[in-house]
């Protein structure tokens, strides 16, 4: 996906990408769980906790496999006031789903997780599942639809003033625009987009390529930029 800041989050919704690296997900989740509060005298429950963390992100194991581990730490989070947890979990069964070609289901995922981030004012997770949500609507050439996210997600960006994911989502914006034949919305987007480009940042430069992309685009088409 455009949106390369989201490799740490739901991120890229990378059809082709299988998560290596479990940290900052709902591994971390369940693990937290396993070792905070079912470490006790019930050996077998602290058992099962431990191998749903594991088994969630085992990539020996299939897709739906873990789709179903996942689904299952979750039951028991849900058990426990734990939202930010739940959050995490909500986002990686996101991807899970997404990868496996479930994009319904994916997007019902990360509804989950702006609901819950919103339920407890968490705006970093909530930016991250409206853009998420952008994308994965743009992927299904709803780009109305994905506007609608990709512009809640740019209002809570910009109350962090982050440079990087305002020049993410401000680049996603800018080609949604240019989908929806809203040139004029797309060049003024383009040109806020570069207000926050850092050159001497290598996390700037993928979304670059595709804002410079969306930028060829429309030069051709107007036949000027």
């Amino acid at each position: 996906f455009i949106c390369g800041f989201m490799l740490i989050q739901f991120s890229a919704l990378s059809q082709n990408e299988e998560i290596q690296d479990p940290s900052n997900n709902a591994y971390d989740s369940l693990v937290h769980l396993y070792k905070n509060i079912y470490l006790g005298p019930s050996k077998e429950r602290t058992e099962v906790i431990k191998q749903l963390a594991t088994n969630s992100f085992d990539g020996m194991n299939s897709l739906n496999d873990r789709i179903k581990y996942l689904i299952e730490g979750i039951s028991i989070l849900e058990r426990w006031d734990s939202t930010k947890l739940l959050i995490k979990g909500y986002n990686s069964l996101g991807r899970l789903y997404w990868l496996n070609g479930d994009a319904d289901k994916s997007i019902q995922s990360v509804y989950k997780v702006a609901e819950l981030s919103k339920s407890i004012k968490d705006t970093y997770w909530e930016a991250a599942a409206y853009a998420n949500l952008g994308d994965s609507y743009k992927v299904q050439n709803d780009f109305g639809k994905a506007l609608v996210y990709e512009k809640r997600a740019q209002l809570l960006y910009k109350l962090q003033k982050d440079s990087l994911t305002l020049f993410n989502v401000n680049s996603n914006i800018s080609e949604t625009y240019y989908q929806l034949g809203m040139l004029d919305s797309c060049r003024l987007m383009i040109e806020e987009s570069l207000l926050y480009f850092k050159s001497n940042d290598p996390n700037f430069e993928y979304v670059n390529a595709i804002l410079q992309g969306t930028q060829a685009k429309l030069v051709a088409v107007e036949g000027h930029y």
